[in-house]
């Protein structure tokens, strides 16, 4: 089940590549949970596609060019760690952005996905889910 859920985490990566967040959702289950990194000063969570939608829309109004490059794919256990790389340009001033993203995706069901956690680093994202750098 693991590498299926690999497999599964690949498609809405290379989705929102091309499609944006309206392209990824439908890899997510309707009540999906996005929960972006502990610092984030908005809500905790965000529940559901249209949440997730609305939460994207603050990234790629504030970041033109705004993409997310997969740097590492890892089964672990019954979770899925995704190590990225956020890349674009602050909109109003045009100071390119390169930032490390890690998602950890779990909760699969159905061929979707339920339930993102994001970090601001790899490291964060490699202890959250039990690995050491």
């Amino acid at each position: 089940m693991s590498q299926e859920n690999v497999e599964l985490v690949r498609r809405p990566f290379a989705a929102y590549a091309h499609g944006g967040a309206e392209a990824l959702v439908q890899y997510a289950t309707p009540d999906c949970a996005f929960y972006p990194d502990p610092s984030w000063i908005e809500e905790g969570v965000y529940r559901g596609r249209d949440a997730f939608i609305a939460f994207d829309k603050t990234q790629t109004d504030t970041f033109g060019g705004f993409t997310v490059e997969v740097r590492d794919i890892r089964a672990i256990g019954d979770r899925v760690l995704v190590l990225a790389e956020t890349i674009g340009q602050a909109t109003r001033s045009g100071i390119p952005i390169r930032q490390q993203a890690a998602h950890v995706l779990s909760d699969f069901r159905d061929g979707m996905i339920g339930e993102d956690r994001t970090f601001l680093s790899w490291e964060a994202g490699l202890k959250a889910v039990g690995l050491e750098t």
